[in-house]
């Protein structure tokens, strides 16, 4: 039989679980998805025979609460390892099969899960873990981990398949200590200037404004970098508060320094952690901006 793998498409963290079944030598089918695609997708899922399956894994993604009951009904109940580390998942401890902590992450999680079923590692693969983690959690800079933002930028250059298949590939030549290959290191040169002049460009649009509770905002709209972006701006900006980075292809980041930006995601159906969250955007709210830019409701300025 083989495994099912259900990650979260959009970093380093999401990714890494599906690098460690490649790893496990494991049979598996995998899905990448959004926070915001949970709900449709597990519905439609446990509607599905899956017999096919030993284990469904889900890592570093918060379930819906409204999923639960309909796996909890489900004859394939027993089949479900939940990994993750959201805050705003915490409903979810009630459940056996949920392993839950806010103080790891979702690789972290699923690599100790995997360790207790006769997983070979070596020290390589635990620096890169222990790298993936650091990132995750914006803890690099404390722990001087150099290694992390190197991570974080391999990836937005590879993108996520090819990213596992590289990433792959090193861990598994890796057993001593984790390197990267000189034509990788030449990529992370490169794109250490281009992210520098990236950020200097968004941070010249950037919109200022106040939320509820005098909460002050800045927001920029963005494809790449929303991590690298929201904290150096925050640096760049102390009387901000929050930093909102708009990806219409991709979604909203919050990021701040004091504000629990988890609790503003969640209300709008997205996720994450106190001071990093998340928001999904809809075809629904795509086609509406659309439509209002054809009725003439939205100027646009040069």
């Amino acid at each position: 039989m083989k495994d099912l793998i259900i990650s979260h498409v959009k970093d380093v963290d999401g990714v890494t679980p599906v690098i460690l079944m490649n790893l496990w030598n494991k049979n598996y089918d995998c899905k990448l998805l959004d926070v915001h695609e949970m709900f449709d997708y597990l519905t439609e899922l446990l509607t599905t025979d899956l017999s096919i399956y030993e284990h469904i894994y889900v890592v570093d993604l918060t379930i819906p609460q409204e999923i639960y009951p309909l796996i909890e009904q489900s004859e394939y109940r027993s089949k479900f390892l939940v990994f993750d580390h959201h805050e705003t998942h915490e409903y979810a401890r009630v459940y056996p099969y949920v392993t839950l902590n806010i103080e790891e992450c979702g690789t972290t999680l699923f690599y100790q899960y995997i360790q207790s079923q006769e997983f070979i590692t070596h020290s390589g693969l635990e620096e890169y873990i222990k790298a993936v983690k650091d990132l995750d959690l914006w803890t690099f800079e404390k722990n001087n981990n150099l290694l992390s933002p190197k991570l974080g930028s391999l990836f937005e250059l590879l993108g996520e398949k090819r990213y596992i298949q590289e990433m792959t590939l090193l861990l598994q030549k890796a057993t001593k200590t984790f390197t990267f290959t000189d034509f990788q290191e030449q990529l992370l040169e490169l794109e250490e200037e281009n992210k520098k002049r990236y950020i200097d460009k968004r941070e010249e649009r950037m919109i200022r404004g106040i939320l509820p509770n005098s909460v002050r905002v800045g927001m920029v709209y963005a494809e790449k970098y929303r991590s690298e972006i929201g904290n150096e701006l925050l640096k760049r900006h102390l009387d901000l508060d929050v930093i909102i980075i708009v990806n219409m292809n991709g979604g909203i980041s919050l990021r701040s320094r004091s504000v629990d930006v988890s609790k503003i995601a969640y209300h709008y159906g997205g996720g994450g952690h106190v001071l990093a969250a998340g928001i999904g955007i809809s075809e629904e709210v795509k086609r509406e901006v659309f439509q209002r830019l054809l009725k003439g409701e939205i100027n646009i300025e040069n």
